[in-house]
């Protein structure tokens, strides 16, 4: 299971104000690929069949998760009800701005799980 897709806060900002405000949808990819292009059209269907604000690609878990406490593990996490985040993803551009506007002082986001945090319907789907 890979890492948590983080966006440098500063290169996004730079990518909005480029984008017309007219543009309602912003897209991450990791590349530029035929099957990364397809998966977006996938992700906007699903995004607007859905009425959902975000959508990403929801990778199954397959490393062991254990929930901790104080250092011990305290329980096994369930795999099955667990999905990594991936790539692409796609979000109305009118939440990245709210996102941005309300500040953070860190460098990174994860926009899926910045996007739920403040309330936004975003969802992970495992095909696309």
């Amino acid at each position: 299971m890979g890492s948590s897709p983080l966006v440098p806060v500063a290169e996004l900002a730079g990518a909005l104000r480029a984008v017309a405000a007219s543009q309602d949808l912003v897209a991450f990819v990791e590349d530029d690929s035929e099957h990364s292009v397809s998966q977006i059209g996938n992700l906007i269907a699903i995004l607007e069949g859905e009425q959902v604000d975000g959508v990403a690609v929801g990778l199954p878990a397959t490393d062991s998760l254990k929930r901790v406490r104080n250092g011990m593990v305290v329980e096994s996490v369930d795999r099955t009800a667990v999905l990594a985040v991936g790539m692409p993803q796609v979000v109305r551009r009118d939440h990245l701005v709210q996102m941005l506007d309300a500040g953070s002082d860190r460098e990174h986001i994860d926009p899926v799980a910045d996007l739920a945090g403040l309330g936004v319907r975003v969802s992970l789907v495992e095909t696309v």
